[in-house]
């Protein structure tokens, strides 16, 4: 995430919000960016997820919050910067989260939006786009909102129709691993961890379905390997 943190260098903000912040990885990026800032807080509906993000920060600049993206508990125009991270596809209405981006954000403030995108991707990031994807099924299976990830033109759309005026955007691929020893733990731990969500169905109508997908995941990862899939910054103003 250099390429964004180049861009926040110079910024001096004194009240910056992650939304689904999950265990702060974002709000580590911002921090490693801006010139100063006074205060960032995350929120979050995942307690556990907060509790590692409270034990990995430990900055009095930085607090965690139990809180709904869709419902802030924050007045009007409180916020420099509100940022969120991959996360979009989690929400169950989108746009009710953008809403309140608005609302808490101030006149001249700024959104910034980072999200994994699904087209024009590599075959090794393919195979991350294919588990997602695969994962994310399971969830809606289980009664959890997990949408699969939007084409990079669905993300900028979506975010004009919510109101925003895109002021610049760019492509992020982060390198995940150092060597080729460490990917094939990655892919063992990977395989394994199909079992496992496996085990969640396997009474339900389509388990037959998601075990032939998975073989076929098995098998693009042997063949390909795994990078994580291209991520879409947008820096945004209402």
């Amino acid at each position: 995430m250099k390429v964004l943190q180049d861009e926040i260098r110079n910024l001096e903000v004194d009240e910056v919000l992650d939304i689904a912040t999950g265990a702060g990885g974002f709000i580590k990026i911002l921090m490693g960016g801006f010139k100063n800032f006074n205060h960032i807080i995350g929120v979050d509906t995942s307690k556990k997820a907060l509790e590692i993000g409270r034990e990995s920060i430990q900055d009095d600049r930085v607090e965690f919050r139990y809180m709904s993206a869709d419902r802030l508990e924050f007045d009007d125009s409180t916020f420099d910067i509100v940022s969120v991270s991959n996360s979009i596809h989690h929400f169950k209405d989108y746009s009710d989260v953008f809403k309140e981006i608005k609302r808490v954000l101030k006149p001249e403030g700024m959104v910034i939006v980072n999200e994994m995108f699904c087209d024009n991707q590599s075959n090794s990031q393919l195979s991350h786009v294919y588990l997602h994807h695969y994962m994310a099924e399971i969830d809606t299976i289980k009664g959890i909102v997990h949408k699969p990830t939007y084409k990079k033109q669905e993300i900028i759309d979506l975010l004009e129709d919510e109101g925003l005026k895109i002021i610049r955007s760019f492509e992020v691929r982060d390198e995940v691993f150092k060597n080729d020893e460490e990917e094939k733990k990655e892919i063992e731990a990977l395989k394994k961890l199909f079992d496992k969500r496996l085990k969640d169905i396997e009474e339900h109508e389509r388990y037959d379905e998601f075990v032939g997908r998975a073989r076929d995941i098995r098998e693009h990862l042997d063949k390909y390997g795994i990078a994580g899939a291209t991520q879409l910054v947008v820096i945004a103003k209402i």
